[in-house]
């Protein structure tokens, strides 16, 4: 399913590489994946304090997910992403 980046002359160029939209054609599945954290298989959390690690994770756990519904990561048209800000926690540490 090939991707196709929309320009459009009457809106303002964006800085950088991007588009202003992406178009697909709507055969076969459409798959949302939501809430991706980096969690690996086990629970446990990959690279504690790691941000390079963590975001490795997170996007091994977005390929799985979007290979185990049958498509590759060149069928991911959108990733928003939300990063956490401030001290990186595991689970056995408590919040005051």
């Amino acid at each position: 399913m090939p991707k196709t980046q929309i320009v459009s002359p009457k809106i303002r160029q964006p800085s950088g590489h991007f588009s202003q939209a992406t178009m697909i054609e709507a055969r076969g599945r459409l798959v949302f994946i939501s809430g991706m954290t980096a969690r690996r298989a086990d629970g446990s959390i990959a690279g504690i304090g790691d941000i390079e690690a963590q975001t490795r994770q997170v996007c091994e756990n977005v390929k799985s997910a979007v290979e185990q519904a049958g498509g590759t990561m060149d069928d991911i048209c959108r990733v928003d992403v939300y990063v956490r800000h401030g001290a990186l926690r595991s689970d056995s540490q408590s919040t005051s």
